[in-house]
């Protein structure tokens, strides 16, 4: 049985698969979560040839096909296979990105890690996972804090707002060890 694919589907799935949130997907388009949202939900889509250009170039996915599954509000049916990871059906994979979202989680589960015990952005590309870091060298939890903002700085947040947070951490420990240090003088 064929599943059916919109341009929205589509595009929620190319976004997941490469880890990008609706609001840094907004921000690379110039535009606000609130207007992004709804062309993953099907209700509006971009208004200009540039918008896609930007898209496909963003999410690494061929332009045209992009836009052919606008076709008038008519949906693309593919067919579906099923799923290597869950046995679940799945639709097919084009550029090696799924068609369905429910095929994009089941993906993203196994093959980025569990957003919960092994977020994206703390486990791609890193031989260690910050909380191991944390746990083998006995850090305490400002420090901890410290490791964990700086391992993921510019991979989930803004950069800068990472570095701060780890700096205020690290300025937490100082005055601990600072008054620690005038209580036993």
């Amino acid at each position: 049985m064929p599943n059916s694919i919109t341009f929205g589907k589509k595009l929620k799935a190319l976004r997941i698969s490469q880890g990008l949130t609706q609001e840094e997907m907004a921000s690379k388009l110039g535009i606000s979560r609130r207007a992004y949202i709804p062309y993953e939900q099907d209700k509006t889509h971009p208004r200009n040839k540039e918008t896609y250009r930007k898209i496909a170039d963003i999410l690494n996915y061929d332009v045209d096909e992009m836009t052919e599954l606008l076709g008038n509000g008519k949906e693309e049916t593919m067919p579906t296979r099923e799923c290597r990871y869950d046995n679940k059906i799945e639709c097919t994979f084009q550029q090696g990105v799924p068609n369905e979202v429910d095929c994009v989680k089941c993906i993203t589960k196994h093959a980025k890690g569990d957003m919960v015990a092994h977020p994206a952005h703390y486990v791609e590309g890193r031989k260690y996972e910050p909380k191991d870091v944390i746990r083998d060298w006995q850090l305490n939890y400002n420090l901890g804090c410290v490791v964990k903002y700086i391992s993921r700085a510019g991979r989930k947040n803004d950069i800068l707002e990472d570095l701060q947070k780890a700096r205020q951490y690290l300025t937490f420990e100082i005055e601990a060890l600072e008054e620690e240090e005038k209580r036993g003088a």
